[in-house]
């Protein structure tokens, strides 16, 4: 939020907002509210709880499954356990909390120790995942815990209360633990949302455990630990989705294929550069067929849109990328993209991050496209993941065009040559708005925010995107930036087509002295 150049963190503004709520609760609320309205306050409030612990536990089973990962499937299922107890804690509420106020106490509680159980990453959790895997299951064994827990209410009866208290002690002990080992690791993507989720469970759970039980005291418990719960589902679903199997499954093969084939390159380059065997140009020459089918077509229309396009790199192996591709039946998305360096790492690096940038999947897809900040914020994230070398980099710009509002939403990862919008009038600007950074190895030190902008196109616009080898006469001598811009508006009366046949003859004669790889896009309304 910033407001009069103050910037304030989600988490700040969260402390300040529970910090508010309680006190207004303690100081003005509860003493105007009847013990009915009291009882429906601490109602309402558990309800909210069991809602965003459902939400967490649909978000973590998700995950195992996504992910692989058997650090989500105990969390998804002592959540349901904590479900249960919850509900159980609402139905005795409803019948009659004054009476039975140690019953709630004691099934909150338990649910409340079986949850931060499942939170801890326990190694033998992995040994459960057939289990895990089986959602039938998780229903009855977590009705199943929840008759044990009956069974031990009756046998414990006369010191249910000291029983209760040393399961919020160990359930205190339990997420310390957790959260002293948040503390200690590194701070990356993610790892706030964690932390602070944790450290306010932890504050709830010392404040229940401490404070005199009572209705008040467990509706400031309610809401202090909605928040940490709310976090933590935060944090399952801060990069908002993750590739479902199938589809991460094949663009796992997809590119063991085409490192495959790039292996056969290296693998056979010593061996030909001493015999002089034309083998490994034509290996060459097929990787980069290869990489040239993923484009797409040079010429395309979206409804009364037309799209041209160009790539010319200087070897074989570019890296330079681009796409375009409709998004649904309004929008229409393209990107371009250029690796630090040339030939086959920079070529390898393009097909990870097309697989990256645009998803198969139509809800993804939609989801991360119509946001170009949001997409970007996800492919740094994943780059930040890999095991590239830490030199390795990408600039990258991306935009949605809205083909009935004609409104073009964009934003820049770091390209340093910004798209030039001109009109039949003679005008020309720069889209360069947007605050983004490159695609680099450094979430470890610096977690950029990546900002779209919008522009809202007319009749007779023209767009050119272009990666800087176009402008950079030094290496390619066919334009620099100001011959660019006057030949675009002595040439803003044609089609994108025709714009690009006579862009691509002049690219053409200097083909054989390119320096750096040249990609462009015209769009013209």
């Amino acid at each position: 939020m910033k407001q009069f150049g103050l910037k304030i963190k989600p988490y700040r503004l969260t402390l300040v907002v529970l910090l508010a709520w309680v006190l207004v609760n303690h100081f003005i609320i509860f003493g105007y509210l009847s013990d009915r309205m009291m009882m429906g306050y601490l109602f309402v409030s558990i309800i909210a709880n069991m809602a965003v612990l459902s939400f967490l536990a649909n978000a973590a089973y998700y995950n195992f499954h996504a992910v692989k990962s058997s650090r989500y499937a105990p969390i998804a299922f002592f959540a349901i356990a904590m479900i249960l107890n919850d509900l159980a804690g609402a139905l005795i509420l409803f019948v009659d909390y004054a009476r039975y106020d140690w019953l709630v106490d004691f099934f909150m509680s338990f649910g409340k120790m079986l949850f931060i159980f499942g939170c801890l990453p326990f190694a033998f959790y992995s040994r459960l995942d057939r289990f895990f895997k089986q959602l039938r299951w998780f229903l009855p064994v977590s009705l199943l815990l929840f008759v044990l827990q009956v069974f031990l209410s009756v046998l414990f009866f006369p010191v249910i209360s000291g029983v209760t208290f040393a399961v919020n002690v160990i359930t205190d002990v339990l997420t310390l633990v957790y959260v002293l080992e948040l503390s200690g690791e590194e701070r990356g993507p993610g790892v706030n949302g964690l932390y602070f989720g944790f450290v306010l469970l932890l504050g709830a759970q010392l404040f229940y455990t401490l404070a005199p039980h009572s209705a008040a005291t467990n509706i400031q418990y309610q809401i202090i630990q909605f928040a940490g719960i709310g976090y933590f589902f935060y944090d399952l679903n801060q990069s908002n989705f993750v590739i479902p199997d199938q589809m991460q499954e094949r663009l796992q093969k997809q590119f063991n294929l085409y490192a495959r084939h790039l292996k056969k390159v290296i693998d056979k380059k010593s061996i030909e550069v001493e015999e002089g065997n034309e083998k490994f140009i034509d290996e060459l020459e097929y990787a980069r067929k290869i990489q040239q089918s993923l484009l797409p077509n040079k010429r395309v229309n979206y409804r009364d849109v037309s799209f041209a396009s160009e790539y010319f790199p200087c070897e074989r192996l570019s890296g330079d990328f681009y796409d375009l591709y409709k998004l649904d039946d309004d929008n229409v998305c393209l990107y371009l993209l250029d690796v630090s360096g040339h030939g086959i790492s920079a070529a390898l690096m393009t097909m990870f991050s097309s697989n990256y940038l645009k998803s198969n999947d139509p809800n993804i897809l939609r989801f991360r496209g119509i946001r170009p900040d949001r997409n970007l914020t996800y492919f740094y994230e994943q780059f930040n993941l890999m095991n590239f070398p830490d030199e390795m980099h990408i600039v990258v710009f991306y935009a949605t065009l809205n083909l009935s509002t004609k409104v073009l939403t964009y934003c820049s990862g770091g390209l340093n040559c910004s798209p030039i919008l001109f009109t039949q009038a003679g005008t020309y600007t720069f889209l360069d708005k947007s605050q983004g950074f490159p695609i680099c190895k450094l979430s470890g030190f610096y977690t950029p925010e990546f900002q779209s902008e919008k522009i809202i196109l007319s009749s007779g616009d023209k767009v050119i995107f272009f990666t800087d080898g176009l402008i950079d006469y030094e290496k390619n001598r066919v334009f620099d930036l100001d011959g660019l811009i006057e030949f675009l508006i002595e040439n803003r009366y044609l089609s994108a087509r025709e714009i690009n046949e006579k862009m691509a003859e002049r690219i053409e004669s200097a083909k054989d002295r390119l320096n750096d790889d040249i990609t462009y896009i015209v769009m013209a309304l």
